[in-house]
């Protein structure tokens, strides 16, 4: 809350979810969803800054996986709390490997930004850095950690 940035990866998205009073929802928690290492097709929301570099169409490794809802309701101020930078595809999400209960997850935040007081949690459905597999959705976590440090320039 004081200005630090927590970034987390697959499964662990849930944990800050349940701990901290943020404004999503994790799904994918249920057990429906069972991706045992695949590729799924993401939307890439090119304006945010964590998504500097990426091509607005992308592949990201689902290894288990979640997705996020937000749940703020109101003015278009209130709702900036909570920033989608990756979408799952809302059709044909399998791109290879096997899937079952993406229905769940269709055309939801795959990686999303919430304003925690000062700070930020940047949190991640799927791990891109796993393995060697990921080298499109690294720029994601390099992005992401490089902006948790990043100042403002004075204007």
């Amino acid at each position: 809350r004081q200005g630090g940035t927590l970034i987390t990866l697959g499964s662990a998205s849930s944990f800050p979810v349940g701990l901290f009073p943020l404004p999503v929802k994790s799904i994918g928690d249920s057990g429906k969803l069972q991706s045992p290492g695949s590729l799924v097709r993401v939307t890439v929301e090119g304006t945010h800054p964590i998504a500097y570099g990426m091509p607005a169409d992308a592949m990201a490794m689902l290894r288990g996986g979640r997705a996020f809802e937000s749940k703020l309701v109101g003015d278009d101020e209130n709702k900036s709390a909570v920033r989608s930078v990756v979408r799952y595809a809302e059709k044909d999400l399998l791109a290879s490997g096997w899937l079952s209960g993406e229905k769940e997850i269709l055309g939801k935040d795959a990686v999303v930004e919430v304003r925690h007081g000062k700070g930020a949690v940047v949190l991640f459905g799927f791990a891109p850095q796993f393995r060697g597999w990921t080298f499109g959705t690294f720029k994601l976590l390099l992005n992401s950690i490089y902006l948790a440090s990043a100042k403002e320039l004075d204007k």
